[in-house]
């Protein structure tokens, strides 16, 4: 389940680990090398490599036949964060059919609590989240759940946790990365969103508009000269960022 008290630097700890082997490995193999040691070689507690486990699992980034192996080679010129984002897209799209049916909420929340309707912070993301239907279906997700959700997001560059609410601004740098996995690498605004961006991350406002936690980002690079957006007079398709009316978009660069 991805709903387990992880925090998201030892997921990808415990993902290179299994990458790092060209046969399965085994729990206990992980254990031994992830967590420290009483003087008399005891573990300390395997329950935070067990949850990462159980997350890698239910993020079919990581399979169990008789020991740990990755469902797919490691693609190299792709971070961890960008893979997990990937799929728990897939799963919030149904492209995955999630082994547990409250894994299709994990990005769903992002959506409905801030992208839908353009909220860049909810103070209190555990209330708001228990008001949607698809949560509230299921049986509702505990403080516990929703902390862990935060601080997953924080880890993967969504936003940054701030006592019981939630900032939510996707980082430049994960969008450079977004970018970078571009084939285009050059062509209209709605065509990144609608047609790359919109396999890693939700854009779009519940009135159709480019949501904040997006456009602010764009913009910084934009000012950066990390990217170019220009107007794109008599185009067809939509133009965003007000009254500049920006249509193409130009990334020629790395990673920062």
């Amino acid at each position: 389940m991805l709903f387990r008290p992880v925090s998201g630097p030892e997921l990808e700890v415990v993902y290179d680990l299994i990458a790092q082997s060209d046969v399965p490995v085994s729990r206990q193999t992980i254990y031994r090398a992830c967590l420290l040691h009483h003087k008399d070689k005891s573990i300390v507690s395997p329950q935070s490599i067990d949850d990462a486990l159980s997350f890698l699992v239910a993020a079919f980034l990581v399979e169990d036949r008789d020991g740990f192996c990755l469902r797919e080679p490691r693609n190299p010129t792709t971070s961890f964060q960008l893979a997990v984002i990937n799929r728990l897209q897939a799963l919030t799209n149904r492209k995955i059919t999630p082994k547990y049916e409250l894994d299709s909420l994990y990005l769903l929340l992002l959506q409905e609590l801030f992208i839908k309707p353009d909220l860049l912070y909810v103070s209190d993301v555990h209330t708001e989240a228990n008001k949607l239907r698809p949560v509230a279906e299921l049986g509702g997700l505990s403080q516990e759940k929703i902390r862990s959700w935060k601080r997953v997001m924080a880890y993967l560059g969504i936003g940054r946790r701030i006592r019981e609410g939630f900032q939510c601004v996707y980082s430049p740098t994960l969008l450079q990365e977004i970018l970078a996995t571009w084939d285009r690498r050059e062509g209209f605004i709605q065509d990144f969103l609608e047609e790359h961006l919109v396999g890693y991350l939700p854009h779009q406002t519940q009135t159709g508009d480019l949501a904040h936690a997006v456009g602010q980002p764009l913009q910084y690079l934009h000012q950066q000269q990390d990217i170019l957006m220009r107007p794109y007079q008599d185009a067809p398709n939509k133009p965003y960022f007000g009254e500049q009316r920006l249509r193409y978009l130009f990334y020629h660069g790395g990673v920062a």
